[in-house]
């Protein structure tokens, strides 16, 4: 059984991306889905998407078998529209749909019908809910481009003043 893990990231505060130095894979970035689903994964696991994060993913599920690791499955249906070379349609938890990039054939020869994956990296304690709930607003806000940047600042100032009061209050 082989576990891959890369080094995942927010490149700009805008993307998640990966690296994975050791095939030469450099910010690789998440779309379509993927980069939903992250949020989604940090939100249930309480992490940080500012800290040190690390993505592991295999063929088969590992232990801990409990919630923490979760199933994505090839979406038979949607692939059949794509060519070979054109990545991978799968459906996550609570039938979340994404796509990967053919950068999946760098670590297995054709796209698997499971990958379990796992997100590992510092935890928020549970007064920084207010983190996740800013962040949930700012997703909600319609597209208009000064409502979107309304929201982002305030997720920006929700995450700031957590931090600080974390820097400046260690012990709560």
């Amino acid at each position: 059984m082989t576990i891959h893990a890369v080094k995942l990231y927010k490149l700009n505060d805008i993307q998640w991306v990966f690296d994975d130095p050791g095939r030469n894979i450099y910010a690789e970035a998440f779309v379509a889905g993927a980069d939903t689903l992250v949020d989604r994964i940090l939100r249930h696991e309480h992490l940080n998407p500012e800290g040190d994060l690390v993505l592991y993913f295999s063929t088969i599920t590992w232990a801990p078998f409990n919630d923490t690791i979760y199933k994505l499955n090839y979406d038979t249906i949607k692939n059949e529209e794509l060519k070979e070379g054109q990545g991978t349609y799968y459906i996550g938890p609570e039938s979340h749909s994404l796509w990967l990039c053919p950068t999946l054939l760098d670590y297995y020869d054709e796209p698997p019908a499971a990958i379990f994956v796992k997100i590992k990296g510092e935890h928020v304690e549970d007064d920084e809910a207010d983190y996740w709930q800013a962040k949930a607003e700012s997703e909600a806000i319609p597209d208009s481009d000064s409502k979107i940047k309304q929201g982002i600042q305030r997720l920006k100032t929700v995450y700031k003043q957590m931090r600080k009061s974390n820097d400046t209050n260690p012990g709560n």
